[in-house]
């Protein structure tokens, strides 16, 4: 008994699933011990935002909030914040009140 315990086996042989030593378990749980981040991403090049676009800005922030941060949009085109209006994801992806978005450099 002694030697399936060293082993790693629980009753049945099967594996025993301990969570993974190498700070996996700790960012998912965001116990690290950095200050919460929020990062600003700039989206200004978005011509024609669409569902796609919305799915990953939306990934991005569920990954930042699983790792304890958040992101902010930053110069958001009117396209963008009309999508982000109607369908009610304001909250979700939260819009930085900066100045009027600069143009693009060529």
């Amino acid at each position: 008994m002694a030697e399936e315990a060293q082993a790693g086996l629980r009753r049945g042989g099967r594996p025993d699933h301990r969570p993974p030593a190498d700070g996996r378990a700790a960012a998912r749980s965001g116990s690290y011990a950095h200050p919460r981040t929020t990062v600003l991403c700039d989206v200004r090049a978005l011509k024609a935002p669409g569902t796609t676009t919305v799915e990953a800005l939306l990934r991005l922030q569920l990954t930042a909030r699983r790792l304890g941060h958040g992101i902010r949009l930053r110069h958001v085109p009117e396209a963008l914040r009309t999508v982000l209006t109607v369908t009610g994801l304001t909250e979700a992806l939260p819009v930085d009140r900066a100045r009027k978005a600069p143009p693009i450099p060529p």
